[in-house]
């Protein structure tokens, strides 16, 4: 498990004065990864990493060449950088890693014309994405999505790049078929070739083909069966032409990406069921078709398809699963893949999620009764040795959700919109294997990165999926933050989140006004809170935590991994997002944290003051007093066989530093399946 690669992984580069870096990245991000604006959406789910917003830091990402089958490399490359020699030579050092390895590769962007001219070897001889040569920033967006598309399509399926290959032999073009009937989808056929022939940068090798003739078609796609799409003029006569139906099964049967353009007009006698369960843009009548949106989208369809397929195999390496290279599909299940696709004796068919549902599964299954389908997401219940599935095997289990922010910069290009993928990611494969999720947070917490409402949102969708099945999330809520809860919350999430209201302490005096006494209780509260939380979970994942500037008497990380390891409670560490996290690694490893000290502490804020005012209370109450030394000493005592999660020395050690998020949740599905 620990030695599978990642399929692929992007990393986005810039220099920390160029303004618009971060703005490039979460476009990119949004297009290639998921959608920003939904976190709980599924995209093409390619892992990209890139720095935070507005940070002095350099920018100059630990890329890890060792950890990708595949690494590219896009680099902004504007005044900043020409003018940097320090930049230079990371570029450089850069460049000579892809050098030694075609898996790897940089896509220089060039922000300004001087940018083609960077003194780097290797770097000018590239071609460049002219971003310089648009004008509008919304034309740019669109330039720099489509070319990227178009690179990374070439890269994974292996084809050439034209500036790279022999003089004598041409490359194997990325081929875009276009199906349509001649009666009445010539129009937008021919709008579409010309626009790829003359309006776009890719016309050397951009190869658009009209095949009418049925054999042709069939030498041609096969022939080129590894990088090929069929686009399908979807007009009211396409569905009665013999040779139109014969494409569409053939791309089916050879399992080759499809996009289909509804330009239905007034009737179509009969609509050709094999079309179906593929994605469709609608062209209307009374506009000129977008040409540029068109080829854009079917490149991200290409790149969907073949990444998924690499995506699937990838995580059936991690779970240790051996499945028929036919029963592993880039598009969800239908009769037509059941028939003619699939291999017949494989008892198990894997597709992309989101899951289908009861009815169209019953359906499926009447086909063969004994065949079950999955999606990545459920790969963890497959036996990898008899190929049986046990279902939601976590039920019973309730599981912490330990995540909060990270305010540092991250030197693997890992940020707030990575921490919220993990935490979508871990959510919801805990929620698939049947747990119960657990989280004590405040409801208002960040509208741009609220874990509740991302939470609900994954219990609702599963809940929708699975129609028998009636998960929720239990809240804590901590007693100074009742009030926020208001009675119109609870009624809205009723069928999903389940809110602990955590009772006042007798000791404490509530309508005080003095600054540090109102600290003292906040802090008394949330104590209170989890250690309630504590006695009822079965297990803590930590991710991420605030060094500085929470409200209780430690960082709220910190004292829930202590309150956990107290009693046994296992704990799963996730390292790589830094945070108060990576310093309770340090001292579970025996190293010295230098966060996690008074003199650390006491630089941020009035801490020093709420510290000591805290402490006198404590000694009066008798109450444990907030004494990080004895924190340090009792984690380091602990060590990782502290953690009592059921992972090895090694396991736990790949958990403290691994960014891949499929590593992470095998990890931690295995031991707790196990536990």
């Amino acid at each position: 498990m620990g030695n599978v690669k990642v399929p692929l992984t992007v990393y986005v580069l810039w220099h920390p004065e160029f303004e618009d870096g971060y703005f490039y990245a979460r476009e990119i991000y949004s297009y290639f990864t998921r959608d920003i604006e939904n976190p709980v959406s599924r995209g093409i789910g390619i892992p990209l990493l890139f720095s935070c917003e507005g940070k002095v830091f350099e920018h100059k990402i630990k890329i890890d060449f060792d950890k990708s089958e595949r690494t590219v490399i896009i680099i902004f490359i504007d005044d900043k950088i020409l003018l940097d020699n320090e930049w230079y030579t990371y570029v450089e050092q850069l460049q000579n890693k892809c050098d030694k390895n075609s898996k790897h590769i940089i896509y220089p962007v060039a922000i300004i014309k001087q940018a083609l001219n960077l003194p780097v070897n290797n770097i000018k001889s590239k071609n460049y994405i002219r971003l310089f040569e648009k004008s509008d920033e919304d034309e740019k967006i669109k330039y720099l999505i489509f070319s990227l598309a178009h690179e990374l399509c070439r890269f994974l399926y292996g084809i050439e790049r034209i500036s790279e290959v022999d003089n004598t032999q041409s490359p194997p073009p990325v081929k875009l078929f276009l199906s349509h009937a001649k009666s009445d989808g010539i129009t937008i056929t021919e709008s579409i070739w010309e626009y790829i022939k003359l309006n776009t940068p890719l016309d050397d090798f951009f190869d658009a083909q009209d095949i009418a003739p049925g054999y042709d078609f069939v030498k041609e796609i096969e022939s080129a069966i590894s990088n090929s799409m069929l686009l399908v003029i979807h007009t009211d006569n396409y569905s009665s032409r013999k040779w139109c139906r014969k494409e569409i099964l053939i791309s089916k049967e050879l399992s080759i990406p499809i996009l289909v353009l509804d330009c239905l007009c007034k009737l179509e006698k009969r609509s050709f069921p094999y079309m179906a369960n593929v994605q469709t843009l609608r062209i209307r009548e009374d506009e000129k078709p977008n040409c540029e949106e068109i080829i854009t989208i079917s490149l991200l369809e290409v790149l969907r398809h073949k990444y998924q397929l690499i995506y699937i195999n990838f995580i059936l390496k991690s779970f240790e699963i051996d499945i028929c290279e036919k029963n592993i599909l880039s598009y969800p299940p239908e009769l037509f893949s059941l028939v003619q696709t699939i291999d017949k004796e494989e008892s198990i068919v894997v597709y992309p999620d989101p899951p289908l549902g009861a009815d169209e599964l019953a359906l499926l299954k009447q086909y063969k009764t004994d065949l079950q389908f999955v999606t990545p997401t459920m790969l963890y219940s497959i036996n990898s040795r008899t190929k049986n599935i046990t279902e939601r095997p976590l039920k019973g289990f309730d599981i912490g959700i330990s995540i909060s922010e990270i305010s540092e910069e991250n030197l693997y290009g890992l940020n707030m919109l990575h921490l919220q993928d993990m935490m979508v990611e871990i959510a919801r494969y805990l929620i698939a294997a049947g747990a119960q999720l657990s989280y004590g947070g405040d409801i208002r917490y960040r509208k741009d990165f609220n874990f509740v409402d991302i939470l609900t949102t994954l219990v609702e969708n599963h809940n929708h999926e699975h129609e028998k099945i009636n998960q929720k999330i239990t809240n804590y809520v901590a007693n100074y933050l009742r009030k926020s809860v208001s009675e119109q919350i609870q009624s809205d999430l009723i069928n999903v989140v389940k809110f602990k209201f955590i009772e006042p302490l007798d000791s404490l005096d509530y309508s005080s006004c003095d600054v540090f006494y109102s600290r003292y209780v906040r802090a008394r509260d949330l104590t209170n809170m989890r250690e309630q939380m504590n006695r009822d979970i079965s297990a803590r994942i930590i991710i991420g935590g605030k060094t500085q500037g929470y409200q209780g008497a430690y960082p709220g990380l910190l004292e829930e991994v202590i309150l956990a390891m107290n009693v046994g409670k296992p704990v799963y560490l996730i390292g790589a997002f830094g945070g108060i996290t990576q310093e309770i690694i340090k001292c579970v490893l025996g190293e010295k944290s230098e966060v996690l000290s008074e003199e650390y502490q006491f630089n941020y804020g009035d801490y020093n003051n709420s510290y000591k005012y805290y402490n006198e209370r404590a000694l009066a109450n008798s109450i444990n007093p907030i004494d990080y030394e004895s924190i340090t000493t009792f984690l380091k005592d602990k060590g990782i066989k502290g953690l009592n999660n059921g992972l090895t020395d090694n396991e736990n050690k790949i958990l403290f530093q691994s960014t891949n998020i499929i590593q992470i949740i095998s990890l931690i599905l295995k031991a707790l399946s196990n536990g």
